[in-house]
């Protein structure tokens, strides 16, 4: 599959976008480079969009596109139909915005899967981002990547118990649910507080449908009471579940 490596700037004096997209994949005797035709989404600061085609053959490519003001978002690749290593170049503004506002759920998982700190580095304003995204975007697996990007930021100075507090015992989607509880066993690194989250990990244990859920509510546990953890996960020993999960889970708190 192609690696793509995608920057771009805006001519203001020009009214140019200039894009260059690089072909990085390992080159021998059986990978060249791959010829394929490339939709790229622009967005306005008005909110309208264009969709601009283009065909990419070349291990280096150089488009230009006439734009009367500079795109709010760029997406290259739209509706993310190309199998691919994408990386792509945006400041930490541009994917704040697109997490915020990209009509697709697609564009906006691609934005909180790129704000890692290696990138983007731990501005507030990312930071914000990410929490917002992670508590109220209305796909599942926007507030999923959301969380899990939240995550590496987690430490000491940037809290973020309420975040997991919420999703481990309120999300609607399991997979969800599931992350945040995993979280919760971070308990040196997120400095967290025995007698605040141990509540938590037991109420999900008893409660929760998901044995996905119960299983990393267990294993979570082990950083906070493991003899509670290893008593509570021998009464789980002989549950039946698909893919024998929960047992599995068991064996190995």
């Amino acid at each position: 599959h192609p690696i793509f490596d995608v920057t771009y700037n805006y001519d203001e004096s020009a009214h140019i976008l200039n894009m260059n997209v690089a072909q990085t994949q390992a080159h021998d005797s059986l990978t060249g480079n791959f010829r394929m035709p490339v939709e790229l989404e622009l967005t306005m600061p008005d909110g309208s969009t264009r969709l601009e085609k283009v065909r990419v053959a070349d291990s280096l490519e150089h488009f230009r596109f006439s734009c009367p003001e500079k795109p709010v978002i760029v997406i290259f690749d739209k509706g993310n139909s190309i199998i691919k290593e994408l990386h792509i170049h945006k400041t930490p503004e541009e994917w704040v915005y697109q997490l915020k506002n990209a009509k697709s759920a697609i564009e906006r998982s691609q934005a909180a899967l790129a704000m890692v700190t290696d990138s983007v580095g731990g501005g507030a304003e990312v930071f914000q981002s990410l929490k917002n995204a992670a508590w109220t975007d209305t796909f599942w697996a926007v507030r999923l990547h959301a969380l899990a990007t939240l995550g590496l930021f987690g430490d000491g100075a940037h809290r973020i118990m309420d975040v997991l507090t919420q999703l481990s015992q309120n999300d609607p989607k399991n997979d969800v649910r599931a992350e945040a509880l995993d979280l919760l066993g971070r308990r040196e690194q997120y400095r967290l507080d025995k007698d605040v989250v141990e509540p938590l990990l037991l109420a999900s244990i008893e409660k929760d449908s998901s044995y996905n859920c119960v299983g990393k509510a267990l294993a979570s546990l082990m950083a906070y009471d493991p003899d509670k953890a290893y008593q509570l996960a021998l009464g789980y020993l002989k549950t039946k579940s698909p893919r024998d999960r929960m047992r599995q889970n068991a064996i190995g708190i």
